[in-house]
């Protein structure tokens, strides 16, 4: 938007054409320059959040999917497990030892997969919170200003 454009107050948003034509105030006015300004700063703003809150989406899609791979992984060990259990029952203990023996590696892979899943995850939940908290904290400044604004317009 060029800032000419930005001086024409049919290009604001209702609320702000309400303010303008209530107060009578014309393009040359500071406070309506004031205005237009917050105006396209708080649109910028709300692109900026946009992109983040895509970007976490995004981040979180894909850490959910690997979840499900490690979750479907631990059911076709422990289907396994079962099968071997019932295996190795038949069997003399020897053979027991050996399996046990030849399964530790795959079972121990599988339980680090999951565990290096759920730490990942938790950083993915931390991000979130903290976009959460930076999002929160920007409208309240956004708000702050701009209340602070009419405050010190409305006031003599």
């Amino acid at each position: 938007m060029k800032p000419d454009e930005l001086l024409k107050p049919e290009n604001m948003p209702e609320e702000l054409q309400w303010v303008s034509e209530h107060y009578r105030l014309q393009p040359n006015d500071p406070v309506f320059l004031l205005i237009a300004w917050h105006w396209k700063t708080v649109q910028g703003s709300e692109s900026k959040l946009t992109a983040v809150s895509m970007e976490l989406q995004a981040a979180l899609t894909a850490r959910a999917k690997v979840m499900i791979e490690a979750a479907d992984s631990i059911a076709k060990v422990g289907g396994q497990l079962t099968k071997v259990q019932a295996a190795l029952e038949a069997k003399p203990v020897a053979l027991a030892k050996q399996l046990e023996a030849e399964l530790s590696a795959p079972v121990t892979a599988a339980v680090a997969t999951v565990v290096a899943a759920e730490r990942a995850l938790a950083r993915t939940v931390q991000l979130v919170e903290k976009a959460q908290r930076r999002q929160a904290a920007a409208a309240f400044v956004i708000g702050a200003i701009f209340g602070g604004s009419l405050l010190a317009w409305l006031l003599p």
